[in-house]
C-alpha cells in the first residue's frame, strides 16, 4: 500500500489511552485479536459496542481483568478501586479522604447504595465494617462474593473494633482512631 505510513505503535502512548480497541488489547498482551474477542464474547472481559459495531474496551475494565487472571499488567502501580462500606459512614468517608490521594475511593453507608455500584463498576477492593453486620450477614455476604464468578479478584478488608480475623477476609484490622493504619493495611494488600 503505497502512500500509507504504518502506524508505529509506541506502547508508552497505547498505555496512557483511556479506551481501547481490540487491536490495542492483543498488542498489551501480545495475544490474537481473535482472542480479545472471544474474551469478550464469553464475559471475561468487560467492553462496549461503537455504532459500527466495533468493541471498545474501557481502561478500568481492562486493568480489572488483567488483575483478575493474573496476566501480566504493563499497568501495575495504576490507582485500584476501592469501596467502603459502615452503617458509620463517618469513619469510612475519612479512611476514603485519605485513600483519594493514591486510589479511587468511595465510601458507602448503606448496603443498598454499595450492591449498586458494585453491580456497575467491580471494585479492586471492597473493606467492610464488620461491626455492622452479624456474624450470618457476614458469612452470606462474602460466601456470595465467592460464589459469584463477576466478583472474583476483589480483595475484602474487614474493620473491626475487635481487630479480629473475620472469615473470607483477607485482613482484619482496628476501625477505630486507627486511620493510618487502615491505610497502610490496603496498601499492604496490593
Amino acid at each position: 500500500m503505497k502512500g500509507r505510513k504504518k502506524k508505529s505503535r509506541d506502547m508508552k502512548t497505547l498505555l496512557a489511552k483511556d479506551v481501547f480497541t481490540t487491536f490495542d488489547a492483543a498488542l498489551i498482551c501480545q495475544m490474537n485479536i481473535a482472542s480479545i474477542k472471544n474474551w469478550i464474547s464469553k464475559g471475561y472481559l468487560r467492553a462496549f459496542r461503537t455504532p459500527g459495531g466495533h468493541f471498545r474496551i474501557q481502561k478500568r475494565d481492562f486493568i480489572s481483568f488483567l488483575r483478575k487472571y493474573h496476566m501480566p499488567n504493563p499497568f501495575a502501580g495504576e490507582t485500584y478501586r476501592l469501596y467502603l462500606y459502615s452503617t458509620d459512614i463517618k469513619s469510612v468517608a475519612t479512611v476514603a479522604e485519605k485513600l483519594k490521594a493514591d486510589h479511587e475511593a468511595f465510601a458507602f453507608g448503606t448496603e443498598a447504595d454499595l450492591f449498586l455500584a458494585i453491580g456497575e463498576e467491580t471494585p479492586d477492593a471492597l473493606i467492610v465494617d464488620t461491626d455492622s453486620l452479624d456474624s450470618a450477614a457476614i458469612a452470606a455476604f462474602v460466601g456470595y462474593l465467592v460464589s459469584n464468578d463477576r466478583f472474583e479478584g476483589i480483595r475484602l478488608l474487614g474493620l473491626s473494633s475487635e481487630s479480629d480475623e473475620v472469615p473470607g477476609f483477607v485482613r482484619t484490622v482496628k476501625k477505630h482512631g486507627a486511620a493510618k493504619r487502615i491505610v497502610a493495611a490496603i496498601q499492604e494488600i496490593y
